[in-house]
């Protein structure tokens, strides 16, 4: 799909559910449709308008309602990140899960077909499933080996701190020595 077919048919969902729902239709919310379905990956509301056009002026309280407007009709995932919310384009994504690095934050996608599945044919009585989403916390590989050379190097400072103590104490012990042989010779 191009991005152009992209935009049409985003904008189409967008522009079927204002009309059923009386709302105006306005540039704005086009605008950031267009910045939401060019960007990829996890980011905030804030970075979002930060992509906006600089021509174009949008507030935050605009940014916000079109974010939400857009998660309610599918246009747009949201995932709840330390008291805030990431948003990611949905339109034409399968609905997938992610990885979330407890060191740097950084979110991946997971698309394991087996954990939706799980999670959809679960019994839930009085509830009624529309989509699933698995947060996996652990180590990105750059955190872990960044973990693991932080640890080597913290060994040899041990290492180093322990052969220091040694010198110190041996040099310590030697003007101890010193010291009771000048009181011994003096006697």
């Amino acid at each position: 799909m191009s991005k152009e077919d992209k935009f049409i048919g985003a904008k189409t969902i967008l522009n079927e559910y204002i009309e059923s729902q009386n709302m105006r239709k306005t540039p704005e919310r086009e605008a950031i449709l267009n910045v939401v379905l060019k960007m990829d990956g996890h980011h905030s509301a804030d970075y979002i308008h930060s992509l906006m056009p600089e021509d174009f002026r949008v507030s935050r309280v605009t940014m916000y309602s079109s974010l939400q407007l857009f998660a309610k009709i599918g246009l747009v995932y949201c995932h709840p990140r330390d008291g805030a919310t990431l948003y990611e384009n949905a339109y034409g994504v399968e609905p997938h899960h992610h990885y979330i690095c407890s060191e740097c934050g950084k979110m991946f996608d997971l698309h394991d077909s087996s954990l939706t599945n799980v999670a959809m044919q679960a019994k839930t009585p009085r509830f009624t499933k529309q989509s699933s989403f698995t947060y996996i916390y652990g180590q990105c590989a750059k955190c872990k080996a960044k973990i693991a050379r932080w640890h080597k190097a913290s060994k040899r400072l041990e290492s180093l701190s322990a052969t220091a103590h040694s010198i110190t104490d041996r040099k310590k012990e030697d003007n101890d020595n010193h010291i009771k042989q000048k009181v011994t010779k003096r006697k």
